[in-house]
């Protein structure tokens, strides 16, 4: 057993190496090597060989290492050391997961798990095992596996006084999570270990965890944000001589440039990358994932000859270490391949492949989202005539997914690709297994969410209500005035275990500017002049039940660092008083606003949006799902037939003119409408004459009301968003402005 200096010399190195201060411990080494080299007992001279392994190791030699580790293993076995042998098993597990031998790793932590559990009662270094076990069982595609194994390694960590193996593992888990879909718990463990980082002095994390967020903004199309860490995480790895962190920036830059289209340019830093990753390691993890990545935008810039040889290098490579996540996404951009150069039926298959091997990873996967959009165009450029049900499941399945991670530009590409669909989404054939109906017309109806009004014959509404409204999840929903985005509401919280607390609607377009904060979160007595008793605001009235923020968007800037803070503490202050008050609500939120849009004009803050935006839903207006318009008629005419006391039918004429009408207003005009004409029928069939009167109006209301709109938008700018000025611009009350934008959907 080594004595109490040796452990704590190799305490001191390792803390230095792993916090990425390499130049330190080398000077370390440098200083207490002659030292330890005049000793000829057993426990020095291994040491001395594990110092000079790890520093090979840290600083990217890893040929050198594994050779200095190989023999180092020997001669711990010959010497029956535990305390060095389980070092060894775990330099080499992490040497092995570095050059792409899983199979070999995992028997390396195995080892080291045994030694250090039972041998060694050594609580970090079984930590380390369990951390390195789930970084193998993550890239060989067992990721329930290594969620398990990160976790062990954070509980044997638990009460330690160094943080540092705690920061190591948060970040893996955080990679995991990313991977599997969990967005938000990676962004929170991330923007968590850095500051954990910055505060603890720990480049190489602080970097790590820079790249890690990075990923993450990439994987929301926050090219922005992703840009700012990838730029901070370079300064870093470049001033620390942080060799593997350098060529991990490189790639997420040249993904930077993928994102924005910019494919040579990308091009160009994924071949820079991807020399710099042959020299730390040839045919290891970080040429597979530079490689298909460069292929990828190869095959964007129709150089399909240079797509054609990166893939295949990526596949082979993917194929030797047992990635299954990589090599998923390989044969998806291989299928792309294979359909560029003619061979369709074979580029298919490649894609199936991908999608399948995707889903035994996570259901929730970005990856799995892109790989069945990419499935789906392909069939749709192929247009074999048996795809069309096929087609339709690919995209729905994408679409989920995305609504999932919250990606609102790939929900709306879906939904366009949806649109040119003309037929509504067939279920039959989907994974979902939703339930159906058969409408008298021929189109399905969703009968089990009836119940809730919710009438529609389109599985991406259904779906998301279905998916969501049972759980606890935030979701923001956006959709254009009149589409129901209030009822969809209404409905999860149905359908949820709140079902018999409170739902509390907050129109956040209405709150009165001087008592916004009162009317949110309640106030003391003599809090303020008139409060002459205890208020319970908004959200605390919501207890155990459903918050609603309709229009969310339109809440102040003060306001909304206020919600911020309930959301992130779980509790309310009312004003005049400093004592917290535990809530328990589910938050969902509405917008017809291009809510992210205002996020990057900086007009709505960005942790706040992703904080509401848990789960991203977007209700297609009227003109993306025509289907859906004769089934609203239908439940409609007979909703006020029963409520009128009359029997009104539609002539074939008068429906199709209903059909035909493009209801600029929405699920609430077609409502509208029908409940005036069966008012003035009179137990009689309607004609095309009956409706000039309604749609005529409508039609010609339409422009009025756009211009009414424009109008108040512009006051609205010039008094920069103040509506008492803006209404003395408009010559009215500011009533009369509130009452207006209400009218018009601009609350």
């Amino acid at each position: 057993m080594a004595g109490n200096k040796t452990i704590s010399l190799l305490e001191q190195f390792e803390s230095l190496l792993q916090s990425g201060s390499f130049r330190a411990a080398r000077e370390l080494y440098d200083r207490i090597q002659p030292d330890i080299a005049s000793l000829t007992d057993g426990d020095s001279v291994l040491m001395l060989t594990y110092l000079r392994a790890r520093l090979a190791a840290g600083e990217g030699h890893y040929t050198e290492a594994m050779d200095l580790a190989q023999g180092l293993l020997h001669d711990s076995q010959s010497l029956r050391s535990n305390f060095w042998l389980a070092r060894c098993h775990l330099l080499l597990a992490a040497l092995f997961l570095r050059t792409g031998d899983y199979a070999l790793a995992e028997k390396h932590c195995g080892a080291a798990i045994y030694l250090s559990t039972w041998e060694l009662a050594d609580r970090k270094l079984e930590g380390d095992s369990w951390n390195n076990l789930g970084l193998v069982h993550k890239n060989v595609g067992f990721w329930d596996l290594a969620e398990t194994d990160f976790k062990k390694a954070l509980d044997a960590y638990a009460g330690m006084d160094n943080p540092l193996p705690r920061v190591r593992s948060l970040l893996n888990l955080a990679i995991l999570l990313r991977k599997k879909g969990s967005l938000g718990k990676a962004y929170d463990l991330c923007n968590e270990g850095l500051h954990l980082a910055k505060e603890l002095g720990l480049p190489l994390y602080e970097c790590s965890y820079a790249l890690e967020l990075a990923n993450v903004s990439l994987t929301v199309h926050d090219d922005r944000q992703a840009e700012q860490f990838i730029t901070h995480a370079t300064e870093i790895a470049q001033k620390n001589q942080q060799r593997r962190e350098q060529v991990l920036a490189l790639e997420l830059e040249g993904d930077l440039w993928s994102a924005r289209k910019e494919y040579r340019r990308a091009l160009s830093i994924y071949g820079k990358a991807l020399r710099l990753a042959r020299q730390l390691a040839k045919g290891g993890d970080l040429e597979c994932e530079i490689a298909r990545r460069a292929a990828s935008a190869a095959l964007c810039l129709n150089r399909i000859k240079s797509a054609k040889r990166l893939v295949n290098l990526a596949v082979g490579i993917a194929q030797r270490i047992g990635d299954e996540y990589e090599l998923a996404i390989c044969l998806r951009i291989l299928g792309q391949v294979e359909i560029a150069t003619g061979t369709t039926g074979c580029g298919l298959q490649h894609i199936r492949d991908s999608v399948e091997k995707l889903m035994n990873l996570s259901v929730h996967s970005a990856e799995l989202a892109a790989s069945e959009l990419t499935l789906a165009k392909a069939l749709l450029e192929a247009k074999p005539e048996s795809s069309n049900g096929t087609t339709l499941e690919h995209l729905i399945t994408a679409r989920r997914i995305y609504s999932h991670l919250g990606v609102r530009d790939a929900i709306a590409e879906i939904d366009n690709l949806l649109a040119g669909l003309v037929t509504p989404p067939k279920v039959g054939g989907l994974r979902s297994s939703l339930e159906e109906s058969r409408h008298p017309s021929g189109i399905k109806c969703y009968e089990d969410i009836l119940q809730y009004g919710i009438v529609t014959a389109d599985e991406r509404i259904a779906g998301d209500l279905k998916q969501w409204g049972p759980t606890d999840v935030r979701v923001l929903i956006e959709g254009e005035t009149g589409v129901g985005k209030e009822l969809l509401a209404q409905a999860m919280h149905g359908m949820s275990r709140r079902r018999e607390e409170p739902f509390v609607v907050i129109d956040c377009g209405s709150l009165s500017e001087t008592l916004a904060e009162s009317e949110l979160f309640g106030h003391a007595r003599g809090a303020f002049t008139g409060a002459v008793r205890e208020r319970v605001g908004l959200i605390e009235s919501a207890n155990g039940g459903t918050l609603f923020l309709d229009e969310v968007g339109e809440l102040s800037e003060a306001l909304q660092v206020k919600l911020l803070r309930v959301l992130e503490e779980g509790s309310v202050r009312r004003v005049g008083s400093n004592e917290p008050r535990k809530i328990d609500v589910r938050v969902l939120s509405a917008t017809t606003r291009d809510l992210w849009h205002e996020v990057e004009a900086g007009k709505f803050r960005k942790d706040l949006y992703y904080r509401l935006k848990g789960v991203l839903v977007r209700i297609p207006s009227l003109r993306e799902r025509p289907y859906d318009i004769e089934l609203l008629i239908d439940y409609y005419l007979d909703q006020y037939c029963t409520s009128y006391g009359v029997r009104v039918t539609l002539s074939e004429e008068a429906r199709q003119g209903l059909l035909t009408y493009s209801w600029p207003g929405n699920v609430r005009e077609l409502k509208n409408v029908i409940e005036a004409l069966v008012a003035i029928g009179r137990s009689r069939v309607i004609q095309p004459s009956d409706l000039d009167q309604f749609l005529g109006t409508c039609r010609r209301s339409c422009l009025l009301e756009q211009a009414e709109k424009d109008a108040i938008r512009l006051a609205l700018k010039q008094a920069r968003g103040n509506r008492t000025k803006a209404a003395k611009i408009l010559g009215i009350s500011r009533g009369t402005l509130w009452h207006r934008m209400r009218s018009l959907g601009m609350d």
